[in-house]
């Protein structure tokens, strides 16, 4: 098996934030600004073919890289050498052999936690074709972390008593019995908006198509 873990984070261009990229996203929102950017596909072919020919001709089994990459966007990349693990508990993970499409669930031996095995998108595998699966990765905004409060929340206007429901979509919730605007406070927004921390995912390659490869 041939398999890189990865990190990466972009920055804003806008405002020079950190941006954390958990997979191969096409879109990224930067939370500070509240500007969202679109991803080219040869920003991530680039990284992806950069990191498999590192793997193939000089990347030691454990080994890995940091970097920082001067180009589409100012990008910070860190990846090893190393198979699919369980970012929770380091246990090396089952992969299937065959090849899949869609997306499914594996699950840790050890600690019973849940991550995505994901197919490669169609437009990377036509110029990146030793691409195999994506582990732990998130592949579009939808994978992204959601909030265990589903229902909304109740909570009380401080200047009338009235009840406010909360669902999430607004900072700021007026009150329909006097009018008064009331911020949500962090630790409630939190809570709606879960924050995206850097997580390690996983690319696999077919061995058989790297080794067809020339790298020269």
């Amino acid at each position: 098996m041939i398999s890189s873990s990865i990190e990466c984070s972009i920055s804003c261009p806008k405002c020079d934030s950190s941006i954390i990229l958990n997979g191969p996203l096409e879109k990224a929102h930067c939370n500070a600004c509240q500007n969202d950017f679109d991803i080219s596909k040869d920003f991530w072919q680039t990284i992806f073919s950069s990191i498999l020919k590192d793997l193939a001709t000089d990347l030691e089994s454990g080994y890995g890289r940091n970097s920082t990459i001067f180009g589409e966007f100012n990008t910070r990349l860190r990846y090893f050498n190393t198979p699919p693990y369980c970012p929770k508990c380091k246990l090396k993970l089952s992969i299937p052999d065959e090849d899949m499409k869609g997306k499914k669930k594996i699950i840790c031996a050890s600690c019973n936690d849940e991550k995505n095995i994901s197919s490669v998108p169609s437009w990377l595998k036509r110029e990146l074709p030793a691409a195999k699966f994506f582990v732990n990765a998130m592949m579009t905004e939808e994978d992204e972390p959601k909030t265990d409060l589903l229902e909304g929340v109740a909570l009380t206007c401080p200047r009338c008593g009235g009840s406010l429901i909360v669902d999430g979509k607004e900072r700021i919730v007026p009150c329909d019995f006097c009018s008064l605007h009331v911020y949500l406070p962090d630790d409630l927004w939190l809570r709606l908006h879960p924050v995206l921390v850097k997580a390690e995912w996983f690319i696999i390659y077919d061995e058989k198509v790297v080794k067809k490869m020339d790298f020269d």
